[in-house]
């Protein structure tokens, strides 16, 4: 019994595999939100209630809630609509001020890495010296 384990390869268009062409891939945004700092959520909460204070957003929930039962299907739904669209501006004000990405500023050179890499190393070894406790696999990468 003779077997071929071959692989088959064909070269199809995505038109053809999925129906439609993918959209092209977007770049993604770190996020300025997470609720791991406390300082940062009580920011985010603070600019939250900052936007929508004057805009009434809480009151206008309460309202709602109230009068749902009167109000018909299409009502509601318009009016839920508004208040979201009021509540992810609130969100989005309060992510874009609550913390500050500071990426891309640095300029990078080969000769000013490897210059970083060779002082690194050298402080590395100083400390293995002076009986500090160095792991010798970081003195290998510096």
């Amino acid at each position: 019994m003779n077997m071929d384990h071959r692989y088959l390869w064909l070269d199809l268009p995505f038109t053809s595999a999925f129906g439609h062409d993918l959209p092209p891939a977007r770049k993604l945004t770190p996020k300025c939100l997470h609720c791991k700092d406390p300082r940062i959520v009580d920011n985010f909460i603070n600019l939250y209630h900052k936007f929508a204070a004057p805009l009434q957003l809480f009151d206008s929930v309460q309202h709602l809630y109230a009068n749902v039962k009167t109000m018909s299907k299409a009502e509601v739904i318009a009016a839920y609509e508004d208040l979201d669209l009021i509540q992810c501006q609130a969100i989005a004000f309060a992510e874009s001020k609550c913390r500050k990405l500071c990426t891309g500023q640095v300029a990078f050179s080969p000769e000013m890495n490897e210059a970083r890499m060779k002082i690194k190393a050298w402080l590395f070894l100083v400390s293995k010296a002076k009986g500090r406790k160095t792991s010798s696999r970081m003195i290998l990468r510096a």
